[in-house]
């Protein structure tokens, strides 16, 4: 009887996988579908790389995961520095409370690439361990890396780190869409703990909790770099931004450029801190719109404990902003040069005042402390 991890059982493994690959290049029927089962063995990791590289031959092709199984990579696979071969094609990859990691004493790589063109569908795994470092392009992503197309369906993607984008960067002509997805526990040194996004971006009934960068700590986006131009397109459903720290600028949500655009409706910005300005959400030129929306207990040692906008047009609609804290700005903060528009919202019993300057947004309140003050007198 052959054992998972006798060398039979081994080499049976990688070769079915290999017998695939050669089926796909003698040009197997072209109306069935490839679809590569990758089990649970001894040699999974080996066997989940051969099974990428079946679907790129293809051009298209479902790549199954064991349930409960963790994929342990120990080296990259391409001049892309993924530790899963760059994909080219069209490939979904379906796990089961699924795991791909990279080995704790592995050299430094990202898990996955998607290149200009690849459409990636990832459902139902955990992306983790990921590192990204190095000159340029090597320290972007450090658990996705996406220049084409990305669906993520309830996929977590924790533990990673980059110098942007640890857990997704979003290139400048990519798109990608999160559904029940978590990312959490990300550590970017410069932006986008998260996700840092250039494209195109959306997230639906998703979790950004606990990500650490400089700037955007949840969350990254802009149209454009020194060296590139892009969309700068994010938008929010239903989602949920809690409990990130950066260390000098926007904790939860950070737009910028004059492009860009960041939309959030309904879901909540909650306990996310800045050791600097904006703890909730920062909005540098651009636009954005907050509706039906929390923006609550968010802290900023500087200005614009909820929100804050510089030179950029914020529209909150039909949304609360309350019990945030700043040294100035505790629920709004707008300088000159930026317009926000309040329809329909409520910003009060922020510290130590509701909006600064006093009297730049129409119905904010002067002071948090003078705002309760009013609401209780009324009440008596």
């Amino acid at each position: 009887m052959l054992t998972p991890r006798s060398p039979k059982a081994r080499l049976g493994l990688v070769g079915l996988v290999v017998a695939m690959v050669a089926a796909v290049a003698a040009g197997g029927p072209a109306h069935r579908p490839l679809r590569v089962d990758v089990p649970c063995g001894a040699d999974r990791d080996l066997a989940l790389v051969r099974a990428i590289d079946a679907v790129n031959s293809a051009g298209s092709g479902t790549v199954r995961l064991a349930p409960r199984c963790t994929y342990t990579l120990t080296a990259p696979q391409d001049a892309g520095r993924a530790g899963l071969p760059e994909v080219t094609g069209t490939a979904s990859v379906i796990g089961q409370s699924s795991a791909i990691r990279r080995a704790a004493a592995a050299p430094p790589f990202r898990i996955v690439k998607v290149a200009r063109g690849g459409h990636l569908t990832l459902a139902g795994t955990s992306v983790s361990g990921g590192t990204a470092s190095g000159p340029g392009r090597e320290a972007l992503g450090g658990g996705i890396d996406n220049e084409g197309r990305l669906d993520l369906v309830s996929v977590v993607l924790t533990g990673n780190a980059a110098d942007r984008g640890a857990g997704l960067y979003n290139g400048p002509r990519a798109q990608a869409a999160l559904t029940r997805t978590t990312v959490s526990g990300n550590r970017a040194a410069v932006a986008g703990g998260g996700v840092a996004n250039l494209g195109s971006v959306a997230l639906e009934r998703s979790r950004l909790s606990r990500n650490t960068a400089r700037i955007g700590a949840a969350a990254f986006t802009a149209d454009h770099t020194a060296a590139v131009t892009g969309t700068g397109r994010m938008t929010l459903v239903d989602s949920q931004v809690t409990d990130n720290d950066a260390r000098v600028l926007g904790a939860g949500l950070y737009s910028t450029g004059s492009r860009s655009r960041l939309t959030v409706l309904g879901g909540a910005v909650h306990r996310n801190t800045s050791e600097g300005g904006a703890g909730g959400i920062f909005v540098s030129a651009g636009s954005a719109l907050v509706s039906h929306a929390e923006v609550t207990g968010n802290t900023a040692r500087a200005t614009g404990g909820g929100v804050s906008a510089n030179f950029a047009a914020v529209t909150l609609r039909d949304t609360t902003v309350t019990s945030n804290h700043a040294d100035k700005g505790g629920g709004l903060y707008r300088p000159s040069g930026a317009t926000v528009t309040s329809v329909r919202s409520r910003t009060e019993a922020n510290t130590p005042d509701d909006c600064a300057a006093p009297g730049s947004v129409t119905g904010c309140g002067s002071t948090g402390a003078a705002s309760r003050r009013g609401r209780l007198a009324a009440r008596t």
